[in-house]
């Protein structure tokens, strides 16, 4: 029995110091990576289509974009400013500088010390708001919901407080939705 199972195990050695590469078909093939040009980029339009909102104040509409608002934000990130948009209000486009610091870099200026220092929530109440930051790859900036506490809508939740950079938009509504809405909103914790 010894004597076979020598036998057995010498004609396996082979197999075992080659392992699957004695099998054919055993090569894996990878395809070929092509180089990624503009096309390949998802439009802007394409982006919004696969825009899921993530909150009770993303109910803004999308279409906010013209062509002023598209000359005040290359003015803006020229200039080191912002770009404050309020829909349906008499001056709806306002560029904003941003401070500069004593180093020449800019100070941090966060979404909620915007809306306090420029009264709009005073003037406006309860708002809804989304962040446009500018990108490459999309034509009207890549979108970031400001979300507010529920308890208190004129605070806005530190997840979502976000730092402003240059040519950054701020898009500001007032949010109209009936109490109906926030009650389901509650109650589902969004």
């Amino acid at each position: 029995m010894l004597p076979q199972l020598l036998w057995v195990g010498l004609a396996m050695l082979p197999l075992g110091l080659t392992g699957c590469s004695m099998f054919p078909g055993a090569t894996i093939k990878m395809p070929a990576l092509t180089a990624l040009g503009t096309s390949s980029a998802p439009s802007a339009a394409v982006q919004q289509e696969n825009y899921v909102p993530v909150g009770v104040n993303a109910s803004l509409p999308s279409s906010t974009f013209t062509q002023e608002v598209y000359q005040s934000v290359r003015n803006a990130k020229a200039n080191n400013s912002i770009v404050l948009q309020i829909l349906d209000d008499d001056v709806p486009i306002r560029v904003l500088p941003l401070p500069n610091g004593e180093s020449g870099a800019g100070q941090s200026v966060f979404v909620s010390t915007l809306l306090e220092q420029t009264g709009v929530m005073k003037k406006l109440g309860k708002v809804q708001a989304a962040l446009y930051r500018p990108s490459p790859t999309s034509f009207e900036g890549v979108r970031m919901d400001v979300l507010f506490v529920d308890r208190a809508p004129d605070q806005i939740r530190p997840e979502s407080d976000y730092s402003l950079r240059p040519g950054d938009r701020l898009v500001i509504a007032k949010d109209t939705r009936m109490g109906m809405d926030s009650l389901i909103d509650m109650v589902l914790d969004r």
